[in-house]
């Protein structure tokens, strides 16, 4: 048989609308959590949270996505991990 070619993209969107919003959700709690403590507390737990952000930081984006998707396993739930841990830099 033919391959509907309309089908595989509307699959593929699927998916990644599935992962894209998974990340952003997750990435915007946790940023405003982290936010809100840095800002409300101040002081050591500021500094804290630099830091932790300062050693994300030193890794290159991309190849530590790639690293810890490799680490983890080749499944979609390990690459939204991934993408989530990416962008607390």
């Amino acid at each position: 048989g033919q391959y509907d070619v309309f089908y595989g993209v509307i699959w593929g969107t699927r998916s990644a609308f599935r992962v894209g919003l998974i990340v952003i959700g997750t990435v915007l709690a946790i940023g405003i959590v982290l936010g809100s403590l840095a800002g409300y507390f101040g002081g050591i737990i500021d500094e804290i949270i630099m830091r932790i952000t300062d050693i994300f930081l030193a890794f290159p984006i991309l190849i530590l996505a790639m690293a810890i998707t490799v680490a983890l396993g080749p499944s979609l739930d390990n690459v939204i991990i991934a993408l989530i841990l990416e962008p607390l830099q």
